[in-house]
């Protein structure tokens, strides 16, 4: 499906505005973007170190919009755990803390009038793509679709054959130890699923892997985020799985 390249003269206009999460921590700070009337929610659960690495959020917000699809842009670590993170990078590391932190959003929304009864979809961008498929444990009636970007799910191999969301794991880059823990995901997973990886050579631009892992995700949810029904997990000989390569 073609990715929508403009938000100028929607016929469903969104509104903006940066909301306060209630958590453990006191407060997170987030970006929520609504059309009229929803078709569904995309958590972006990322850090602000991941974020500092890719810029294709805005490109894919912009697109669900355009779909009526309403985007919640937030951090899962305070700026002043960033600080400490950015010294010790252990924060990032700590997948409990972050799957607690998105799981807090996803009950927020619920909450939130105008919100509550959407699909969620959840994008897991660096540190928050082992988060993503925790939270998706936990709230599986909540998260209706997974994408995950990130460079390893070593931290969330306990949970993945327990995650019934439909999840796509993309991959890009050529570090081996990245590779493989991506595919040991993908097979440990039991929902419908795919993985596909990017080829990155020296003729990629940022601009073009970030319009390609916009398709992808936007591809995804679309799909896979409007049917309003809760899944099940799939009995022997029905999964759907698929593995592709692009170059």
């Amino acid at each position: 499906m073609a990715v929508p390249t403009t938000t100028t003269a929607l016929p469903n206009p969104s509104s903006t505005r940066v909301v306060h999460i209630p958590a453990e921590c006191g407060s997170l700070t987030a970006e929520l973007t609504l059309p009229r009337d929803p078709l569904g929610i995309i958590v972006f659960a990322r850090t602000n170190a991941a974020h500092r690495q890719t810029r294709y959020d805005q490109q894919l917000a912009s697109a669900l919009h355009s779909a009526r699809f309403g985007t919640l842009l937030f951090d899962l670590l305070t700026p002043g755990e960033e600080i400490i993170d950015d010294m010790t990078c252990g924060l990032r590391a700590d997948v409990a803390l972050l799957s607690r932190r998105l799981i807090e959003a996803i009950d927020w929304l619920e909450d939130n009038h105008g919100v509550a009864g959407r699909n969620i979809g959840v994008l897991g961008e660096g540190p928050g793509g082992a988060a993503a498929f925790v939270a998706a444990c936990v709230r599986p009636t909540r998260v209706s679709a997974i994408v995950s970007y990130a460079e390893r799910l070593d931290r969330a191999q306990p949970v993945l054959a327990r995650v019934q969301a439909p999840s796509l794991i993309i991959v890009s880059g050529n570090e081996e130890d990245n590779v493989r823990s991506n595919d040991m995901a993908f097979r440990r997973l039991r929902c419908p699923k795919e993985l596909v990886r990017v080829g990155v050579d020296r003729f990629t631009t940022t601009e073009i892997l970030d319009r390609e892992i916009t398709r992808l995700a936007f591809d995804w949810f679309i799909e896979h985020d409007c049917s309003g029904l809760v899944h099940t997990m799939p009995q022997r000989g029905e999964l759907q799985s698929r593995r592709r390569e692009l170059r």
